[in-house]
């Protein structure tokens, strides 16, 4: 029986080291089990105390934080829901969202007062602000007893309410349970194998709002008793800092986003001390794990899955091998198949949308739709679609080919964007890349390829370079007909690609230039 997250820390050792925080000037500060269960104890009275009652929503504002997930704990042991929101908003991005979860309570980092501000606006019903200067301060400022409820023992009882990251379209409202967490450990026990050992100290660089960064780098760990490292900063994600950092705590275990991976990787100096590292957000290329596992001597396991429903596909440390091309297998729990338009299985090697069957142990309860309407599950035929393409082969090993809405369809050719950027990221001289289908009269979708390069300018050689490479690698017909050199390429604040923003941007030049011819 799936239990809630109260009850998986509270049968943590309350001697035994849970969370190990570096400020940003170095000094850490470390909290123990019990620490954290005493805590969010008291955060649960202070929560009572601000007029928070069972089935309202407690949202955070707040960067990797000791606060942040002694809130979350405190809130669920109220029977309210917890809404992280990142740090990384601005005022639009954070107003959306809290107009949406309708929160009774913000807890935001100082230092976002004004955007946080700005994002509740003049609306008739205000939430109570709490801000965080410290976390000494805000742990010192809780009392020390006061009215606690039990704790809710229902696992299918909502707990969080997280939006989906918006990569193609107005973000949504995921409305999670209890149980998600007790689901996803059977998979991250395979992935990191062995999981709990000893020494091990969990890190991700991934944002605490985000689930990827949230529940399985730093909630999923704790629940199997596996400390956590974190460290302050208020500037972008440096790679050489990181590994400074972790390399000085201890880190043995990490989550890293493909996007930081690459950085990671080009940053060169020596490698992170890691025993286990699993990726996920985005397709990891081929090119990206075959150069950690060289210069590392690691090989990342890259696992699929969705705010909607986690850990669904992936790789294992020892219980089956990696197959070249493959995301990995499904894992214990998840019945996920490949499904064509009328819902029927699709024969190996055909390529379908990837779906999961209800009941599943990491299924949300459905999407948020106010406090007083229950929430959707759009389910066809006790089926979740993914709205991602898929192909098995007949020994189950999938391969996740990127969103429907991003195929390229030229020329009577399907093409994967992910595969395409794979091959363009073995280039040396290409740092990042993003593959959209633009409209084109010819073909009806010409390929086009976003390109940041190594050494910060590009060349007409390297385009012919990249284009040929292409044609060598995956064909003709997959050849870009465009090759952009950009900066920087457009991301949600957790780090994923918007390949929407990079069509939307092409379409507003392309109606300019419209406009200019016809002035």
């Amino acid at each position: 029986m799936a239990r809630t997250l109260p009850r998986l820390l509270d049968e943590q050792d309350p001697r035994a080291p849970a969370l190990v925080f570096e400020a940003t000037e170095g000094r850490q500060t470390r909290l123990l089990f019990g620490d954290v269960q005493a805590l969010s104890r008291r955060a649960a009275a202070w929560l009572l105390a601000q007029g928070v009652l069972p089935g309202d929503r407690v949202a955070t504002v707040l960067p990797q934080h000791p606060v942040a997930p002694i809130v979350h704990l405190a809130a669920l042991r109220v029977g309210a829901m917890a809404v992280p929101l990142s740090p990384l908003f601005g005022p639009d991005g954070l107003g959306t969202r809290l107009a949406d979860a309708a929160p009774a309570l913000i807890v935001a980092d100082a230092q976002r007062k004004d955007v946080v501000g700005q994002a509740i606006g003049s609306r008739s019903r205000r939430p109570v602000l709490a801000t965080v200067s410290s976390h000494e301060s805000f742990f010192a400022s809780l009392p020390s007893e006061g009215r606690l409820p039990e704790d809710p023992r229902d696992a299918d009882a909502p707990a969080f309410l997280l939006y989906t990251s918006g990569t193609t379209a107005v973000p949504k409202g995921a409305l999670l349970p209890h149980r998600v967490i007790d689901g996803r450990l059977p998979a991250l026990r395979l992935v990191h194998d062995p999981l709990p050992a000893e020494g091990d100290l969990f890190w991700s660089p991934a944002d605490w709002s985000w689930i990827g960064g949230l529940h399985d780098a730093l909630l999923a760990p704790w629940a199997l008793g596996v400390p956590v490292f974190a460290y302050g900063r208020r500037s972008r994600f440096d790679a050489a800092e990181a590994c400074a950092r972790i390399a000085r705590a201890g880190v043995r275990n990490a989550f890293l986003p493909p996007t930081a991976l690459r950085a990671f990787l080009a940053q060169g100096g020596e490698p992170p001390p890691l025993r286990s590292l699993h990726t996920a957000g985005e397709p990891l290329p081929e090119a990206v794990r075959r150069e950690a596992s060289a210069r590392w001597n690691l090989s990342p396991v890259e696992v699929y899955g969705l705010t909607e429903c986690a850990f669904l596909v992936g790789g294992a440390a020892r219980a089956w091998t990696r197959r070249a091309g493959c995301t990995g297998k499904a894992y214990p729990g998840h019945d996920v198949r490949v499904i064509a338009e009328d819902g029927a299985r699709c024969a190996p090697g055909e390529e379908g949308e990837l779906a999961v069957a209800a009941p599943d142990p990491t299924l949300m309860l459905g999407y948020w739709r106010g406090p007083d309407r229950p929430p959707i599950l759009p389910l066809a035929e006790g089926l979740l679609r993914t709205g991602d393409l898929a192909r098995a082969d007949e020994d189950g090993y999938l391969r996740v080919l990127g969103r429907r809405d991003d195929v390229i369809k030229s020329a009577g050719y399907r093409i994967g964007p992910a595969e395409v950027e794979s091959i363009l990221l073995a280039h040396p001289s290409v740092a990042e890349c993003a593959v959209v289908g633009l409209p084109d009269e010819t073909r009806g979708q010409a390929v086009a390829a976003y390109v940041v390069p190594r050494n910060g300018s590009g060349s007409a050689d390297l385009q012919q370079a990249l284009c040929d490479l292409v044609r060598e690698r995956l064909g003709a017909h997959a050849r870009p007909q465009r090759v952009e050199f950009v900066a920087e390429l457009p991301r949600t604040a957790t780090g994923k690609l918007r390949r929407a923003a990079l069509r939307d941007q092409a379409s507003s030049r392309r109606e300019t230039a419209d406009d200019r011819r016809a002035s």
